[in-house]
């Protein structure tokens, strides 16, 4: 998937958007971006690997009964990563060290989110 997914997409392709972000860890950022029916996360860690037990801040907190799911990441082969890693471990939301990622809404089933379950 190329960037262009940016400007079709329902949330992030919406001007002006409706946004909120803030800091989860000491070299990482996220920002939310709320669309009419669904969100999108976008998250930049510049530090190393992160896991979230629990979920420290509200605006990670996905849907009631939904997980999240990688939409785009800077880890994918395409963009000289190597593969993107599981999102949860353990049940809880894991971030690769000096990665981005775009997340999407997804509902909790045994296929999209089995560590939820």
């Amino acid at each position: 998937m190329g960037g262009d997914f940016l400007r079709v997409d329902p949330v992030l392709g919406v001007r002006p958007p409706r946004v909120e972000g803030t800091e989860i860890g000491d070299r990482a950022w996220m920002l939310r971006f709320f669309g009419p029916d669904t969100d999108r996360v976008l998250i930049v860690n510049l530090g190393t690997d992160m896991t979230h037990n629990p979920m420290p801040e509200p605006l990670l907190a996905p849907l009631e009964d939904q997980g999240w799911q990688v939409l785009w990441s800077s880890e994918q082969p395409e963009y000289g990563g190597t593969g993107v890693p599981p999102l949860y471990r353990d049940g809880f939301l894991h971030i690769s060290g000096e990665s981005a990622l775009v997340l999407m809404p997804s509902a909790l089933t045994p296929e999209s989110a089995p560590e939820l379950l």
